[in-house]
Formats: structure tokens, sequence, C-alpha cells
């Protein structure tokens, strides 16, 4: 075969970059569940707690007073999942929050239906890195697996590769529209948006 040959994959198999299967097959390869094999071809599903999500993303300067950012290095299609972090959850009053923190948790209670719980909750991984619009091209969402509480970014819209990732802060539930801004109204911010 020709080195820039293209192999053929079968429809509706997870296309995975060949710098993650190295790690893939390290991975599965300690215990007895799913190959590789089985993964890309759909043919299984796969615990989050066995296979954890990494994201085709990068942190980057903005070129903007927005800072820092989190920017696509591939195209994803509405649907498609951008990335799945692990939160901390912990009960407390938004407002006992020291102000910095307040600038990067979820409102859990909201996500998870819970609301007038006083859940808050610090995404790890990429998940407090992302940027504020209004609409966003992303939507969250909470994920709990029975073991583990987890935080889905799923793109809401046609997003390209080098295209900055965004949140809408103000978005009930984790939708990525929202009819205002209040979280920015809240904190006394105007927001920056990406346009």
């Amino acid at each position: 075969m020709q080195r820039n040959q293209r192999t053929s994959v079968a429809p509706g198999a997870a296309q995975i970059a060949p710098h993650r299967k190295y790690w893939l097959q390290r991975t599965l390869s300690a215990h007895t569940g799913p190959t590789l094999t089985q993964i890309e071809q759909r043919k299984v599903a796969v615990p989050m707690k066995t296979l954890p999500m990494l994201p085709n993303v990068e942190i980057r300067d903005t070129g903007t007073s927005r800072g820092r950012g989190v920017f696509a290095l591939q195209p994803f299609q509405p649907g498609d999942v951008v990335e799945i972090c692990p939160v901390i959850v912990f009960e407390c009053p938004y407002e006992d929050l020291p102000a910095q923190l307040q600038e990067y948790v979820f409102d859990w209670g909201d996500l998870d239906g819970s609301a007038g719980k006083n859940m808050q909750a610090v995404a790890l991984g990429y998940g407090g890195m992302y940027n504020g619009d209004n609409p966003a091209n992303m939507r969250y969402e909470p994920v709990t697996d029975g073991t583990q509480l987890l935080q889905r970014f799923v793109a809401d819209r046609q997003i390209n590769a080098g295209e900055e990732l965004t949140i809408n802060y103000s978005g009930k539930c984790g939708a990525a529209r929202s009819g205002g801004n209040r979280w920015f109204e809240g904190q006394s911010m105007v927001p920056v948006c990406s346009k």
C-alpha cells in the first residue's frame, strides 16, 4: 500500500487519529472489554469509565479581550460530542463562593433538574475554559453513569476546524441560545462576543 493511500473504513465507523490509537490500544489491552476494532466499527458501547473522552481541541489566545479560548482542531457536526469531562459537585450557595470561582462554576442544580438545591459544579478538563457567546456553538449537559459525574459538551451547529468553541453562560439547562445574558448581568459584566 502506498504511504498516502487511505484505507477503507466501514460506514458509520469512528475515525480515530493515529496518535490516539496508540493510547487506546495500551488502555484497552489492560482489560478484557471491547477491542479497538469493535469500538472503531461501533459494534459495542464503551462505558465512560473505561474509555475517557479525548477532545480534539487546543487552548490558545483569541487575539481579543476575551483572552484565552478553546479551539477546534477538527470539524464537528451538530450533535457530535466535543468533550466529556469530570465535574466536582458541591453543595454551596453561589453567592458564598469566592468571586474568582464564581466565573468557572456551573449551576448543577439547574443542569440535572434539582434546581434550588444550591449545587455547584466545577468542570475539569477544558470544561472551565470555554468562553461564552449567545448563541454559542455548543450546548452542555450532565451525564451520570452511576459511578461518576460528568459533563458533556456537544456541537449545536457545524463547527469548523480552527473555530473557537463557545458555550452560552445564560442558556437554561446548558442550551446554546437564550433570550438574554442573565449570567453576565448578574456579574455586572458586558459580554464580549466572538463576532
